[in-house]
């Protein structure tokens, strides 16, 4: 397979993954909306415009996290405030749910399943969030790549002097000691006289 039709492949199966994701928070958010405009109107008593405000700030809030701790993703602990806060938002539309389904004397499953969808909407963004951070990533096994072996990087070979040169700190030989006829080898610093 070629790398163009793997690139149109990866394409479609990313567009597919966004569409049902869409889908999934277009629900989500309509039901959450539905049953936070109730509660704002009934429980809380807010006239339409201000029902419909609230409605509007808890989903432009939570949507505003979720798109942060997607473009955040593989961030470490700033992807992990920005979901912890869009959580919060999710939290308080399904606490929301849970005082209009209370006020409206709702048996506690059919609170529990109004959550859902948040809940659900929640979980769908962490499934795009890992497969997109881990979507570049080569398959092991047969299909995959074969594993590099890592080299040490190589060192310089030493650098030997050439005849008629120094080396940088070997002793110098010097001439014949008059008194003794004899050759004796010293350091550079050896030839001060000593008090």
């Amino acid at each position: 397979m070629t790398n163009e039709k793997k690139s149109k492949d990866r394409d479609g199966f990313a567009f597919v993954v966004f569409a049902v994701f869409g889908a999934t928070a277009a629900t989500a958010f309509a039901i959450q909306a539905w049953m936070t405009y109730g509660f704002g109107r009934e429980v809380w008593g807010l006239p339409h415009s201000l029902a419909g405000s609230l409605v509007f700030a808890l989903d432009i809030f939570a949507i505003m996290f979720m798109v942060l701790s997607y473009g955040l993703r593989g961030r470490g602990w700033p992807r992990g405030v920005a979901t912890t806060i869009f959580i919060f938002a999710i939290g308080a539309q399904v606490y929301a749910a849970e005082l209009f389904g209370d006020h409206k004397n709702w048996p506690p499953e059919i609170r529990l399943f109004a959550s859902l969808p948040a809940v659900l909407l929640a979980l769908s963004q962490e499934g795009v969030i890992l497969w997109r951070t881990h979507r570049n990533e080569p398959a092991p096994g047969p299909g995959g790549p074969a594993p590099t072996k890592t080299v040490p990087p190589k060192t310089a070979p030493a650098v030997q002097p050439t005849p008629g040169q120094q080396a940088a700190g070997a002793p110098t030989r010097q001439s014949r000691n008059d008194a003794t006829n004899t050759r004796s080898w010293s350091s550079p610093t050896s030839s001060r006289k000593r008090p």
